[in-house]
């Protein structure tokens, strides 16, 4: 091997450990690449639920997602260079600015104008002060940073099942499990049977627009997030009203409520089988 040869390997090897180490993932100005992403929607989670110290550390040893009831889903990020970017998986960043931590109050400012979530809800004044609260009613996370009525949660503060939270001022316990439907069940925004009835997208995306209904379906697969605790009797069944998530068929979720008295225990195995009955459902209603 001569000389020439082991100089390009010393230098690939210096690349490489620059490129991939933990210090210059954190760096906002740092990229392997254009499209690579490494210095956006990575990180290796620190986060400690336990100190409440807003420091920098804190701020960069996670990954701060938005919460689940706005139209788009984004993610914030901090880095060790003061920088924060706010954006999508598949957009990538829409927000970008500076941050601070003054007098134990983190203020956001220098940022462009850029509406994240789909409803107006940019950041227009000069400075943003965010809100930190250690103990959110979240029924996914402990820990919560508002900005600008905007919600993130820290990965790395995830509640367990059984925990108590709210959902739109309803006391809940969160149940965080999976479940099959048995039976039709209607999807609606409230837990009472006066409340608006919601489509079911992912129905829509399997039959290609051909299908609009708001009762899921025998075999639909769906993640219980929390229960209200109280039961109540519907046609001679007794349960709690659930609050559930569904896959919408394009990378997203739906959220809403169902009476819970019509699930089975979900069996990873039987995955196929609860695909088939789905599909038949589906296709006697095409017919």
């Amino acid at each position: 091997m001569n000389i020439k040869k082991v100089f390009y390997i010393i230098i690939l090897l210096f690349i490489t450990i620059n490129c991939f180490s933990e210090e210059n993932v954190l760096v906002s100005t740092f990229s392997k690449g254009p499209r690579d992403g490494i210095s956006w929607r990575q990180r290796k989670i620190q986060y400690n639920m336990d100190d409440t110290t807003l420091s920098r550390e804190k701020l960069v040893s996670t990954i701060w997602r938005m919460d689940s009831s706005v139209n788009q889903f984004a993610l914030l990020i901090f880095y060790t260079d003061d920088v924060f970017r706010i954006g999508t998986y598949q957009a990538g960043k829409i927000i970008e600015g500076k941050y601070r931590i003054d007098d134990g109050n983190l203020i956001l400012f220098n940022y462009n104008d850029a509406d994240v979530t789909g409803r107006g809800r940019t950041l227009k004044d000069v400075e943003c002060l965010c809100k930190i609260n250690y103990s959110s009613e979240s029924i996914l996370y402990k820990h919560e940073l508002e900005i600008n009525g905007i919600k993130y949660f820290p990965c790395g503060s995830e509640k367990q099942a059984g925990e108590p939270a709210k959902i739109d001022d309803i006391p809940v316990k969160t149940v965080l499990k999976k479940y099959v439907f048995n039976d039709y069940v209607k999807f609606r925004n409230a837990p009472n049977l006066s409340s608006d009835l919601i489509d079911i997208i992912l129905y829509n995306e399997m039959t290609n627009g051909r299908i609009k209904r708001s009762s899921f379906r025998k075999g639909t697969v769906v993640t219980v997030l929390a229960e209200i605790p109280q039961k109540e009797t519907i046609s001679g069944v007794t349960a709690s009203w659930c609050y559930i998530k569904v896959f919408s068929g394009f990378e997203g979720y739906q959220y809403g409520w169902v009476f819970g008295g019509y699930f089975d225990e979900y069996d990873q195995n039987r995955e196929a089988e609860y695909a088939s009955q789905l599909e038949k459902e589906l296709k006697f209603l095409k017919n």
